[in-house]
């Protein structure tokens, strides 16, 4: 399928959505009925006012059905009701995993209702399997889908190795690859830039991404090397899902980094070049103009015979205890800014850091300091300015800067490790096969650390892209949110406001919907979503958490002609 007809295929489908539904009379009384709603379908038409019925956890009807029976009547006049939104990228399950947390707040305050994990190629097929039996014993407060990632699929079979695979290793990541698709994994996730996903070549990853064909799933990949290589690594993964013959989908697109300021027009041609020759391609994006955010100290690597390596890879490693943890992570805060004062550790630090031993991954050497934006610090003349430009102004090393910064402010510094123009954001927000996502977890914690779009990113895009900014009409930033990304996902009963969908239903206030978190305190929650309704269910109600879990985990269906509830 052309993404021409893919794209068509969409509108289509919207244009019935227009007329009231047939109500059927044997289903009254119906659960709820909400009344005087202003509809935004999600298919990108126009909106308009209908009341919407629930039964069963279905949407039953829409239109007028004020004299039709149900167990509740809940007037929503000047709120948008929307189908609930899909995250298509979220790291949340690292959180969720934590029965305290399994409600995840930070995303259903923001209207959604359907979370996409294993993204960025991190977990194996073993890994998956494991944790989405555990969410779904304990519960979880939205649907839930899965990719399984190369990063560590090509770790639990080949280790840390800077090598080719066998042939007998080969068959045995397919193998894996194979068996996450049959139990219902959405296709294979690539973080090409992370080890030890980077060692792999383009042949490696065609063969693997083969596999998904079979089951006519999804390539998705956060590209090799946004920083330095950003075109040829978005073209890197076009060919991967060309040659494999798969849908392609570059994660969390953005021109990033100082180099890349104004590529956006480049990323938008390639992709399109891409399409006109029949490959379906699709991106998300998160609206803002930084991408993932760290303290300062957060970059630093000691010398792997320090004690203070131990405790870095004890931090790093994912059977360690969220208390022991933020206990190692609040001593290594402690130790850097006496250590940085010292001449001689100061020049360890910074050589372990520019050039870390095999197998560590350093951020100063994944993206370069041109990447790097200070988005909090107390020092005048800081916040704002691009990393590389200060050290410039001031004739100073740009690892000295850093280090200075933190010897003067211990933990209070913080940048973005991708700077991005909001020119590029809003070329690229602005394209019909870009949808909304949030790259988000939920920590369930205050703090400095962490990124907005943790919180904020579906409600930024409806208060600053629409209401404020006027970038995007209010039914397509919608669109983007859920009917887009249902289609891009394969879900055959979600992304709409239809009969017979399954009611999974975001309501808003359109005038006061806005996120609040920023990069100082990354933990606000947004407001102006008043209602989140999950197969049917409250998961918020009139602003406040109902503390309920009503959310699925979704099978994909690539193959068939249902999706498993």
């Amino acid at each position: 399928m052309t993404f021409q007809i893919f794209i068509r295929t969409l509108i289509l489908a919207g244009l019935t959505l227009q007329t009231a539904c047939s109500i059927e009379t044997e289903q009254e009384p119906f659960d709820r009925i909400f009344l005087n709603g202003m509809v935004i379908d999600g298919s990108g038409a126009p909106s308009f006012i209908a009341d919407v019925a629930i039964h069963d956890g279905k949407i039953a009807a829409i239109g007028k059905l004020s004299d039709k029976k149900a167990n509740e009547r809940i007037d929503i006049s000047g709120l948008v009701i929307s189908p609930g939104f899909i995250d298509v990228h979220s790291h949340a399950e690292e959180a969720l995993i934590n029965p305290e947390l399994k409600i995840n707040k930070g995303f259903v305050t923001q209207g959604v209702t359907t979370s996409v994990f294993g993204i960025d190629g991190g977990y194996s097929s073993p890994d998956v399997a494991a944790i989405r039996e555990k969410l779904k014993r304990q519960g979880i407060g939205t649907n839930f889908m899965f990719f399984v990632g190369h990063n560590g699929i090509r770790e639990a079979v080949m280790g840390m190795d800077d090598r080719p695979p066998t042939n007998s290793e080969m068959n045995q990541m397919k193998d894996m690859v194979r068996q996450a698709m049959i139990q219902g994994a959405v296709g294979l996730s690539s973080g090409l830039m992370y080890l030890p996903g980077n060692y792999a070549d383009t042949s490696e990853m065609i063969e693997l991404a083969s596999v998904v064909s079979e089951f006519n799933g999804v390539y998705e990949s956060h590209v090799r090397d946004p920083a330095d290589n950003l075109l040829s690594s978005i073209d890197e993964c076009l060919n991967i899902a060309t040659e494999a013959g798969v849908a392609a989908h570059p994660a969390h697109i953005k021109a990033v980094g100082g180099k890349n300021f104004g590529v956006a027009k480049e990323i938008i041609q390639m992709v399109n070049d891409y399409q006109k020759r029949g490959l379906i391609v699709t991106a998300d994006l998160y609206p803002y103009d930084g991408a993932a955010a760290r303290n300062l100290s957060d970059l630093l690597l000691p010398p792997m015979d320090w004690p203070e390596a131990e405790k870095l890879l004890q931090i790093l490693d994912r059977s360690t205890t969220e208390t022991t943890r933020q206990r190692l992570q609040g001593e290594l805060d402690d130790f850097w800014p006496t250590a940085l004062q010292n001449a001689e550790l100061r020049q360890q630090i910074k050589t372990v850091t520019e050039n870390p031993p095999e197998g560590i991954f350093s951020w100063i050497k994944a993206v370069g300091y041109s990447s790097f934006r200070i988005v909090v610090a107390k020092s005048p003349g800081v916040e704002g300015r691009m990393v590389l430009e200060l050290a410039e102004a001031t004739g100073v090393d740009p690892f000295d800067l850093l280090a200075d910064l933190i010897v003067q402010e211990g933990k209070t510094p913080k940048l973005t490790l991708g700077a991005i123009q909001e020119s590029d954001v809003r070329e690229l927000i602005t394209q019909p096969w870009v949808m909304i996502s949030s790259d988000g977890r939920e920590a369930g914690k205050d703090g400095p650390s962490g990124h907005p779009r943790f919180r904020g990113s579906f409600p930024r895009v409806l208060g600053r892209y629409v209401r404020e900014w006027n970038i995007l009409p209010l039914e397509e930033a919608v669109r983007k949110m859920t009917s887009l990304s249902a289609s891009y996902l394969k879900l055959k009963n979600r992304g709409l406001l239809k009969q017979g969908y399954n009611a999974d239903i975001t309501i808003f206030n359109p005038e006061e919907i806005i996120d609040r978190a920023t990069w100082a305190d990354p933990w606000l929650y947004s407001q102006g979503v008043l209602h989140v309704l999950i197969n049917g269910e409250f998961a918020l109600r009139n602003g406040q958490m109902t503390g309920e879990t009503h959310g699925r985990y979704i099978h994909f269906e690539g193959i068939t002609e249902t999706t498993t509830n």
